[in-house]
């Protein structure tokens, strides 16, 4: 979730604190595979992604390698947990509609290549008068 969805969120709180006081706020912008983020990055860059698919146990078994401990610990919480189903878009796009997606994000961030150098052709003649 990106900081300026964060911010929609609080900013919807603030502005209605008596639904919100002692509430949680379980939200995600969106749930996707990770060939769906392959297939939609391919689609936004025109560069092709190879996605090495893995069995949920063979996942498992990789034990955070090779992920930071952080990331892999969110990974780990949401697969033993099925915390999934607390989660809901549907939810997070009632609260804030201009939450970021996936598309969204790769469109903001995302550096188009650098322009190719121009082409210069330089010809010079050489004149023969024979006179």
């Amino acid at each position: 979730m990106s900081a300026s969805d964060v911010g929609g969120f609080v900013l919807a709180a603030f502005l209605d604190p008596a639904k919100w006081i002692g509430e949680d706020m379980r939200l995600c912008t969106e749930f996707i595979t990770p060939r769906e983020y392959a297939t939609i990055f391919e689609e936004v860059s025109g560069k092709p992604v190879h996605v090495k698919e893995v069995t949920l146990s063979d996942f498992m078994k990789m034990n955070g390698n090779p992920y930071p401990s952080e990331v892999w610990s969110v990974f780990r919480w949401f697969l033993e947990a099925h915390a999934i189903a607390s989660f809901s878009p549907k939810f997070a796009l009632d609260v804030f509609p201009a939450r970021q997606t996936w598309r969204h994000y790769i469109i903001q961030h995302l550096r188009p290549d650098p322009p190719s150098p121009p082409l210069v052709f330089k010809q010079e003649y050489n004149v023969i008068n024979k006179e």
